[in-house]
């Protein structure tokens, strides 16, 4: 019997390529952007879709071992307004938590055995860590019987954009906690051997205080341990190997430009307001929902045309084609310079560095989505790319939901 997802606040199915590439069928998806749901219908035109998760009934759901969701980021985001877990956007998390009660109590608690949240860092520290002791609460008070969150970066998933996102781990099936590993998702070492930190948790139990507040505690066979934010570090051993390479220059911009070789790219952060930030390790800054709608919020990639120096004859320069030395009067590619003397003045031709923001192509394999995923609809038209970016800006990246749907799975 193969394992089943449901996906809320599913956007064009980062999340859901992750899955199904680890082995899950998925069985629903629910998004209200209608450019999103266009791209959804393409590539899963048979699985039932739900528009606004408000009007959502999670008893009528078909019920899935596991409901992936990524709620809308903006009010727990440091970049945001700080609305908070209760802001308009950020809010629908409780929608979210009303769907799958629903599900569990339509099942007599059989289904979902599994829930993954991913959300932004921000939501650690939302609400002075309120805000995310809250989703505790809300994930135990339906059922949680074992609560694993990491801060996972795509970067250590083979893909070359910085993008820490937070992964919440609830697990509401009795057998299946029984039998888990103290740790669900593995901790590495460093470089240096240490061992990494991640959230406090294991075979354990939120609650509320006495006192009815959003401060949590994990209740555990050992005792009760404060619930306090915690850190996870790279991941790097049991990365899946199917996974998008480091953006090059060389990918030719998905035939959007020229074809031209380069070398020795640069990333530029156009987003940042009162400084540039110049990233020469070719990993791309985090990419944000607000791509697309102007202002320069679109990383730029600086690129060297692979044209070595070539040495120039000081008596060519400026001189009409019927005029100057004797022969071409320039060199081959690193040849050396003419002979210097006291009357030439020899010129050299470098390589030059061309300055373009990132095309939707790239955005997408930054995300490790497969080629064009969001280019078009389920009619065969073409989305304008300020929907695109924003589609992949808001995405979840694809190979980390891989990683984890393959861990879960095994166990």
């Amino acid at each position: 019997m193969s394992n089943t997802f449901g996906s809320l606040f599913a956007g064009v199915g980062g999340f859901d390529l992750g899955m199904e590439g680890a082995g899950w069928n998925c069985e629903w998806q629910v998004e209200w952007d209608k450019h999103c749901q266009s791209v959804l219908r393409k590539h899963w035109p048979t699985v039932p879709k739900y528009f606004d998760i408000r009007d959502v009934d999670g008893s009528k759901l078909t019920p899935v071992d596991c409901i992936v969701f990524g709620s809308p980021c903006q009010d727990l985001s440091v970049a945001g307004k700080g609305g908070g877990l209760e802001g308009s956007r950020s809010g629908l998390f409780h929608e979210a938590i009303r769907v799958i009660k629903e599900m569990r109590d339509a099942t007599r608690n059989e289904f979902p055995k599994w829930t993954i949240w991913e959300n932004v860092p921000g939501a650690l520290s939302s609400n002075k860590g309120n805000d995310f002791a809250k989703v505790i609460d809300e994930m135990a008070n339906i059922g949680a019987l074992a609560i694993e969150w990491h801060i996972l970066d795509a970067q250590w998933f083979g893909l070359a954009q910085r993008r820490k996102r937070i992964f919440l781990l609830a697990c509401y099936d009795p057998g299946t906690v029984a039998r888990c590993p103290e740790q669900i998702l593995p901790v590495p070492k460093d470089s240096k051997g240490h061992f990494k930190q991640s959230g406090k948790k294991g075979k354990q139990i939120a609650r509320k205080t006495e006192a009815g507040s959003s401060q949590s505690s994990l209740e555990s066979e050992r005792g009760v341990t404060v619930f306090q934010p915690g850190t996870m570090v790279r991941q790097g051993a049991g990365v899946s190997q199917d996974i998008v390479p480091t953006l090059r220059a060389e990918h030719h911009n998905g035939d959007n430009f020229p074809h031209i070789a380069y070398k020795n790219p640069i990333i530029v952060d156009g987003t940042r307001v009162d400084d540039i930030r110049i990233y020469e390790d070719q990993i791309v800054p985090t990419l944000k929902h607000r791509m697309g709608t102007g202002g320069g919020q679109v990383p730029l990639v600086g690129l060297e045309q692979s044209i070595a120096a070539i040495p120039i004859q000081g008596t060519i320069i400026g001189r009409s084609d019927t005029s100057g030395p004797q022969g071409k009067g320039f060199g081959d590619e690193n040849d050396p310079s003419y002979t210097l003397d006291t009357i030439s003045q020899h010129g050299v031709m470098t390589p030059e560095l061309v300055l373009r923001k990132l095309t939707p192509l790239e955005c997408e394999r930054l995300m490790g989505f497969p080629d064009n995923h969001t280019k078009y609809d389920d009619e065969g038209k073409i989305i304008a790319d300020t929907n695109r970016y924003k589609m992949c800006g808001n995405a979840v990246a694809s190979p980390v939901a891989k990683w984890i749907g393959e861990i879960i799975k095994n166990v």
